[in-house]
């Protein structure tokens, strides 16, 4: 269960339902659309699906990306 925030009042709502992405014990999946979620395992690995824009610094590995 997540409970989200939002609006004017912060009023708190509880987001769920069903995934049809295979979820082990332990992982969370954030999505709003098909084809498009963020992963996170319980071995520390971010799994991002769909398109991934960038704004601002990029870093991999200690070193600046630059496009």
């Amino acid at each position: 269960m997540l409970v989200v925030k939002s609006g004017p009042e912060e009023a708190p709502c509880v987001v769920g339902g069903q995934v049809e992405e295979s979820i082990r014990p332990g992982e969370v999946w954030i999505s709003v659309a098909p084809g498009a979620g963020i992963r996170l395992t319980k071995e520390g690995t971010i799994q991002l699906q769909g398109r991934v824009e960038v704004e601002g610094s990029l870093w991999l590995q200690g070193q600046e990306v630059r496009g």
